[in-house]
Order: C-alpha cells, then structure tokens, then sequence
C-alpha cells in the first residue's frame, strides 16, 4: 500500500496547487522551502516508500539474473547510501526545526490562554462578590422578604400531642 504523503506532495507539485490555508498566528512554522529542501524531501519521501523497496529488489534481481560486476552494483548501491543518507538528515533537521518553531508558536499560545483564564477567574469572583453583596443588602432591609414567609412557626410539645378537630364535623373519631 502506498503511502499517501509523497503521492499528495508529487500530486501537489505536478498539479501546482496551493497548499490549503495557513492560519496567521502560524505561518512562522510553515516557512517556505528552498528548492535543495523540497528536493530533499520529496527524495526522502520516496526513500521510504515499498515502490523503492520494490524498485530495488527488481534492480539487485536483474542485476544479478544478468550476472554483471557485483563489484560496480556494490560501488552504486555505497554511492546511493550515502547520498539517501544525506537527504534523510537534510529532511530531519528541517523538521526539527520546524518543530521547534512549533514549539515556541504554541509555548506563547499557552502563556495567552494562561492569562486569559485568569482574567476570567477574577472576572467570576468579583461577580461572585458583587452577588454576596447583593444578598447581603436585600435580606435585612425587607421585612417581607421571601426566606422569611417560607419559614413555618415552630410547633409547641403540648399541641404535637393534642389531636385536633379537623373541619367543621370535629374530628372524626
């Protein structure tokens, strides 16, 4: 199975599509490459592929089936090593470096969202304040208040236990 990456950064460039939209904030980690960057890239990208591992078990099967100069396949395949080398550390260290720009991009995001949690924390308390003040002024000052007509009286020991004609019959008994 093909991976989709270096399919979708070859159709990208033979299409010569703009890359879908950067936010602002972000662009700083998104820089532009250089042409020796997308080329190192793009060959990492196929490196690490199965059609170059294919490609390469047809190339060593031929070359051998042909019964050429193992020698000189030994000298190409050093050569390619070390230049497929080169291209993975190039392709690494820009990434390193663009996570790092990640990095410090989202470290300052953080810092903001840290502060506007708190502006929102001292917003909620003084609001908090404000409403136990509030309560505060409106209990006292009413006589008429709400907590105090939900209030039952209290009821005495002596007519808990003394029953109670109940309506104009008397009680039932």
């Amino acid at each position: 199975m093909k991976s989709a990456r270096p399919s979708l950064i070859l159709t990208q460039l033979l299409a010569r599509m703009p890359a879908p939209p950067i936010h602002p904030a972000r662009a700083r980690i998104h820089l532009a490459r250089t042409p020796g960057e997308l080329a190192a890239d793009l060959i990492t990208a196929f490196a690490g592929s199965w059609p170059f591992v294919l490609l390469h078990v047809v190339w060593f099967t031929v070359w051998l089936l042909l019964r050429l100069d193992i020698n000189l396949l030994t000298l190409i395949v050093s050569l390619e090593a070390i230049f497929l080398a080169t291209f993975v550390l190039m392709s690494q260290n820009r990434q390193a470096s663009k996570d790092e720009r990640r990095d410090d991009t989202e470290a300052v995001e953080v810092e903001q969202l840290t502060l506007m949690n708190q502006q929102q924390l001292m917003i909620l308390a003084q609001q908090n304040e404000i409403l136990a003040l509030l309560k505060a002024q409106v209990s006292p000052t009413s006589p008429t208040s709400p907590a105090k007509q939900a209030t039952p009286a209290p009821i005495s020991r002596a007519s808990r236990g003394a029953r109670q004609p109940r309506g104009p019959q008397g009680g039932g008994n």
